[in-house]
């Protein structure tokens, strides 16, 4: 039983994950919005000791922030996804974490499962993971944290119209931020490629213009009124690998204007 003077002060949720982030039992620590992130190679812990937040409320937003910055920022590195387990709550009281008790109905979080890749070159996973952390700590800048939630939401897929449109809504992110102060008729796609080639020659005004007709493939109609012809599955997923690369592209350009 409780004591009557036991207070409240923090909150914790954490979730399995399948397969493991990284092939060795390492963590890597970050901080979104007041909320402390441990990536462990099996699971993802999320904390805070601020409770002007209600219990439910962190619980959402811990959630969503997972699920919009932290998977993102993990996928375009390693080039592959993970799923979540349901959650496990925790309430800290006197300096120690408890399981929440309170009964309730969890849903697994629906994140594509693929397969279960190992990297055996430790350099490579090293680099991978520095990068991951990277892009989570540079999600402060409105356009990445932009970039990051519609390509969470493509990488979702539940169809096609719905991949095609959050890969050109994300592409569209980064169009904003090379055209800033512009009116939006006056756009250019080519300072997207302009800023960002030099960090990836394959970033050329080619590919941006293949990118650039995802804007006709996220609508069932087309310009003319006649219906779209679906995508076939290996042009969509070459699109998406491509958005990556853009990316990543950006992350580099963040860096090195800092």
């Amino acid at each position: 039983m409780e004591k009557a003077d036991s207070k409240v002060t923090g909150y914790a949720i954490e979730w399995k994950v399948e397969p493991s982030l990284w092939s060795e039992d390492e963590k890597e620590t970050v901080e979104l919005d007041r909320i402390a992130f441990t990536l462990y190679a099996k699971r993802i812990r999320g904390e805070t000791t601020d409770v002007s937040l209600d219990k439910d409320q962190f619980w959402q937003q811990a959630e969503a922030l997972v699920k919009r910055v932290v998977k993102p920022s993990y996928v375009l590195p390693f080039g592959r996804e993970f799923r979540l387990k349901e959650p496990e709550k925790w309430i800290r009281k006197d300096d120690n974490w408890q399981r929440y008790q309170e009964l309730v109905c969890a849903s697994l979080v629906s994140i594509n499962y693929r397969s279960r890749l190992r990297s055996k070159d430790r350099d490579t996973e090293r680099e991978a993971r520095n990068c991951c952390v990277e892009i989570i700590k540079r999600s402060d800048d409105p356009t990445l944290r932009g970039v990051l939630g519609y390509y969470s939401l493509a990488l979702e897929g539940a169809d096609q119209l719905a991949t095609a449109g959050n890969l050109y809504m994300a592409m569209e992110e980064l169009l904003a931020r090379f055209n800033e102060g512009k009116k939006k008729k006056d756009w250019r796609w080519e300072e997207v490629a302009n800023q960002l080639v030099q960090f990836n020659s394959k970033l050329s005004k080619d590919n941006l213009l293949t990118l650039k007709q995802l804007h006709r493939e996220r609508h069932a109609i087309d310009d003319n009124g006649n219906r779209n012809v679906s995508l076939p599955s290996q042009e969509l997923a070459k699109d998406k690998r491509l958005v990556r690369e853009y990316l990543l592209a950006y992350v580099e350009w963040l860096k090195k204007r800092s």
